[in-house]
C-alpha cells in the first residue's frame, strides 16, 4: 500500500435537491469556517515522486480534491498557509473536513485515520521548529522547542488509538520516525547554535534508520539518513563538476536501497541540486546516458526532470515584461496586483522571508540605501514577504518599523509568479524600468555597493 500525501480542488456547486452515490462523492471535501484562504498546497508521493497541487477555494469556503488516482488509497497532506493537515483518501470513499483556524474535524469514511493524520502533521510540522532570525538574536531555546515536540508527540500516540487495528503499527513506527526527524533538527539547531554537542545522540537515532522503509521516505527521515551514512558516502565518487557528482549519487542509492520508491525520492532530490548549476544540453544528455540503468526503473523521476529542464529554458531575462502580475497584500489587508504599484517609476523589488537569516540580515543595508534616496521621486522600492505565516510577518515588521512599502505575496498567485520567474530562493532583487520591464532580473543586494551604482544608472536612462 503506497503512503502519500494529498489536499483539494475547487468546488462546483452541486445541483439543490441531486443526491450522489458514494462512489459519485467526491473523495475529499473540505469547508473553511472563519478567515478563508484563497488556496490550498497538496502534496502527496506516489512511488516516490512528490506531486504538489494548488487548489482554488471557492466563495463559500469550499474546495474538493476527487483526482484519477493510480492507486487505490493515499494518505495526503493539506496545506493551508502556516497551518498543515493530513487525512486518507481512497477510491469510492468519501470524506469531509471543515477547517476553522489551527482545527480540523473530519466526518464520513476514513474519518479516524484522518484525524490521526491531522495530529501528527501538526505535531511534526517543520515550520514550526524552524530556527527564526529573532530566535537567533534571542539566543535558541532548546527546551522550548524540545518541549513543544513532546507535548505534540503525546497528543499524536494518543490520536493512535482511533487507527484501525489493522495499520495501526504502520502509522505507530510512522510516528516514531516524525518524532525523530523533528528531534534530529532541533538537536542540530542546538548543536550549532549553542554549541552543545549532541553528536552521540544524533548519530544514535540516524543509525536506526532504516532507509529501505516508507516510514523513513514519509517522513523525512530519509534525506538524514543520506546525508550521514557512511556506507553510501564511501561509495561516493569524488567529482568537481555538479554531472558527474549526480550520477555517481544516483548509482550509489541504487546499489545500497532495495525500495524503489525510496531510490525515486533521493534521486529527485539528487538532480533538483544538480539544476543549481545550469548544466549544458550535453552535459544533460551524458548525465541521462550514464545514470540509463537508474532511471529505466524510475521513468517519472527521469520525466519530471526533463520537464524541469525544460522549464527552467523559459528564463525570463533583462529586458522581459513580468511573467504575470501577483497579486501583494499590505499590512491593513488591502490587495493590489504588482504592477500598479509601480507609478511609472524606477522600482527595486526586495524578496524575503523573516524565517530567511540571509534576508534580514539585507534589511538594514536597505534601510541605508532607502534613506539615501528618500527625496528622489523617480525611484520606489518595495519589500515583498514570501512568508505563509502573516502574524509572523506582522511582527517582524512591528519590530523593525521600516518606512518603505511592505506587502505580502497572495499564496497562489506569488507561488505562480516565483515559479515563473524561476525564484528557487530567497533573498531575491529586481529592477525595473520606467516601461515595467526588467532591468535586472538579478540585481546586486543592498549590502553590496554595486547595488547603488546599478539605480543611478538606471535612474540616468532615458
Amino acid at each position: 500500500m503506497i503512503k502519500s500525501f494529498l489536499p483539494l480542488c475547487a468546488l462546483g456547486l452541486m445541483l439543490a435537491g441531486c443526491s450522489k452515490s458514494k462512489t459519485d462523492a467526491p473523495m475529499l471535501t473540505g469547508h473553511f469556517e472563519g478567515e478563508m484562504p484563497s488556496s490550498v498546497t497538496v502534496y502527496y508521493d506516489l512511488d516516490g515522486v512528490a506531486n504538489i497541487d494548488e487548489l482554488d477555494v471557492d466563495s463559500t469556503g469550499t474546495f474538493i480534491f476527487n483526482p484519477e488516482l493510480p492507486v487505490d488509497q493515499a494518505d495526503v497532506t493539506i496545506i493551508s498557509g502556516k497551518d498543515v493537515f493530513g487525512a486518507r483518501v481512497a477510491k469510492g470513499d468519501a470524506v469531509e473536513a471543515t477547517i476553522n483556524g489551527e482545527n480540523i474535524s473530519f466526518q464520513g469514511d476514513n474519518a479516524e485515520l484522518s484525524s490521526f493524520l491531522s495530529v501528527y502533521h501538526t505535531a511534526y510540522n517543520y515550520m514550526k521548529f524552524k530556527v527564526k532570525p529573532d530566535q537567533i538574536e534571542a539566543g535558541y531555546d532548546f527546551n522550548a522547542q524540545k518541549n513543544m515536540l513532546d507535548e505534540g508527540a503525546e497528543k499524536a500516540r494518543a490520536a493512535l488509538s482511533s487507527v484501525p487495528a489493522s495499520e495501526r503499527d504502520y502509522y505507530t513506527s510512522l510516528n516514531n520516525a516524525g518524532y525523530d526527524y523533528v528531534l534530529l533538527s532541533i538537536l542540530s539547531s542546538d548543536h550549532y547554535l549553542n554549541k552543545n554537542d549532541h553528536t552521540a545522540e544524533m548519530n544514535e537515532i540516524v543509525g536506526k534508520i532504516d532507509p529501505n522503509s516508507d516510514e523513513a521516505r514519509v517522513s523525512g527521515l530519509l534525506s538524514m539518513w543520506v546525508r550521514s551514512d557512511s556506507t553510501l558516502n564511501a561509495k561516493m565518487i569524488s567529482m568537481k563538476d555538479s554531472i558527474g557528482f549526480t550520477a555517481a549519487q544516483i548509482k550509489a542509492i541504487d546499489e545500497v536501497l532495495t525500495n524503489q520508491a525510496n531510490k525515486n525520492n533521493l534521486y529527485s532530490m539528487a538532480t533538483s541540486m544538480m539544476l543549481f548549476y545550469n548544466p549544458s544540453d550535453e552535459e544533460i544528455e551524458k548525465f541521462f546516458a550514464t545514470v540509463k540503468p537508474q532511471f529505466d526503473k524510475a521513468p517519472a523521476v527521469e520525466a519530471e526532470l526533463r520537464k524541469q529542464i525544460a522549464d527552467s529554458k523559459k528564463v525570463v531575462a533583462d529586458g522581459d515584461a513580468l511573467p504575470s502580475d501577483p497579486i501583494v497584500i499590505s499590512t491593513d489587508g488591502t490587495k493590489h496586483n504588482l504592477t500598479s504599484l509601480f507609478d511609472g517609476k524606477i522600482v527595486y523589488i526586495d524578496l524575503w522571508a523573516t524565517w530567511c537569516g540571509p534576508c534580514c540580515r539585507e534589511i538594514p543595508f536597505l534601510e541605508k540605501v532607502v534613506e539615501q534616496y528618500k527625496d528622489n521621486d523617480n525611484v520606489k522600492f518595495i519589500s515583498i514577504s514570501c512568508d505563509q505565516d502573516k502574524e509572523a510577518w506582522l511582527k517582524k515588521l512591528a519590530k523593525d518599523n521600516p518606512t518603505w512599502p511592505q506587502y505580502i505575496f497572495d499564496e497562489k498567485s506569488g507561488n505562480e509568479f516565483m515559479k515563473a520567474m524561476h525564484a528557487n530562493g530567497i533573498p531575491r532583487f529586481f529592477l525595473i524600468g520606467r516601461d515595467g520591464k526588467f532591468i535586472l532580473v538579478n540585481a546586486t543586494r543592498p549590502s553590496d555597493p554595486k547595488m547603488v551604482e546599478e539605480l543611478n544608472a538606471a535612474l540616468g536612462a532615458k
